[in-house]
């Protein structure tokens, strides 16, 4: 893939960071993109010094500005734009009733919103160039929403379908857009995400309370058997240099399992076992 130019954001961490080496690996000239300037410019170093390319552009894709400014930048440094990776992602968890319309709006802007701007200013140039290809990394969240982090599971599931359209818009112009959904990843997006809403966290007279206790327990469960990142770095890797890439990537092979057999089973049948499991952790005082 020499002289091939990606755009990856959430570069700086989990992830992002893994499918940098990956795509580095591969010979991509990398923009790598995140609001962390130290971490990116830290993952740019250590591309370089192996002999790699890579460009850090600090950038907050909640800010339509700045998103635009990723491809401008991008374009200036390399004058071509073969690959996009739409990684970043944001989540706020809590019950929905006590969450903010900003709380939506930041992480919509995030996860889908700068997602869209991303692959309309990128679509044009693929479409000079003969052709490029659009990565949309989703979650397992958009087949199963799960309480407290509904607004998340809502960003992805918008996202999900967005893709599907997108793919057949672009494809007369050889343009590939493909979705990549993780299973359960350690990564620093879920310590970021119980810092966002420890205010919640923190009111005991909350009738969630016990609940988001119960949540929280059952994430750090989770967590002590989530995988690596660099498990969806090399999956990332794969479908950006694939002659014919899969319309979906799921990894690991748990994540695969869960997506099969979600739809099998009866809504009422999840819900139960959602509301058992959330139960079963709850601490009451």
């Amino acid at each position: 893939m020499a002289n091939k130019v990606a755009i990856l954001t959430g570069a700086s961490a989990g992830i992002g960071e893994a499918a940098a080496r990956s795509l580095a690996r591969e010979g991509f000239t990398l923009v790598l993109a995140a609001r962390r300037a130290d971490k990116l410019e830290a993952l740019a170093k250590e591309i370089e010094g192996r002999g790699g390319r890579a460009l850090a552009v600090p950038t907050d894709l909640a800010s339509e500005e700045e998103t635009r400014a990723l491809v401008r930048r991008a374009m200036e440094a390399f004058g071509r734009i073969d690959l996009l990776v739409n990684n970043a992602g944001y989540g706020k968890a809590g019950p929905l009733e006590l969450l903010t319309r900003d709380d939506a709006r930041r992480q919509f802007e995030v996860n889908l919103f700068a997602t869209l701007q991303l692959c309309a200013e990128v679509a044009p140039i693929m479409r000079a160039q003969g052709g490029g290809r659009i990565l949309n990394v989703s979650s397992g969240s958009a087949k199963l929403a799960t309480p407290m982090v509904g607004l998340y599971c809502a960003t992805k599931g918008a996202l999900e379908l967005a893709t599907d359209a997108l793919r057949v818009e672009l494809a007369p112009w050889n343009i590939d857009v493909v979705l990549v959904l993780p299973g359960t990843i350690a990564t620093e997006a879920f310590v970021i995400a119980q810092e966002d809403s420890a205010h919640l966290l923190a009111d005991t007279k909350s009738v969630y309370h016990p609940y988001m206790l119960g949540i929280q327990a059952l994430l750090n469960k989770k967590l002590k058997i989530a995988r690596p990142p660099a498990i969806l770095g090399d999956t990332i890797a794969r479908a950006a240099v694939a002659p014919r890439p899969k319309v979906r990537y799921i990894a690991p092979w748990e994540a695969w399992l869960m997506v099969r057999l979600v739809p099998l089973i009866p809504a009422r049948w999840i819900d139960r076992l959602l509301i058992r499991a959330v139960e079963r952790n709850a601490v009451h005082s």
